[in-house]
C-alpha cells in the first residue's frame, strides 16, 4: 500500500527525496531507496521526528504497538 502512494506520488512529479520511509525490513527499504529515492529511517521514531505529514500504512492490529513508538 504505501508503495503504491509513492509510485502515484512521483508519477504526479512530487520529488520524493524527503521522503522518509521505515520498514523493519531492510532490504526492503533498500528496494525503495533504489526504486523511488526515499530517504531510509532507522527507526520509526526518527522517521516521524520534523515530520509535516505522517503516513501510516500498517495493518490494523499493528497499530497499538506502533503509536507509542512515534509519539516518543
Amino acid at each position: 500500500m504505501a508503495e503504491a502512494i509513492l509510485v502515484g506520488l512521483k508519477a504526479s512529479g512530487k520529488e520524493l527525496s524527503t521522503v522518509q520511509i521505515y520498514d523493519t525490513s531492510t532490504k526492503r527499504l533498500e528496494d525503495l531507496n533504489n526504486k523511488l529515492g526515499i530517504i531510509p529511517a532507522e527507526t520509526m521514531a526518527s522517521g516521524v521526528k520534523d515530520a509535516e505529514v505522517i503516513v501510516l500504512a500498517i495493518k490494523p492490529q499493528v497499530i497499538p504497538a506502533v503509536l507509542p513508538e512515534i509519539a516518543k
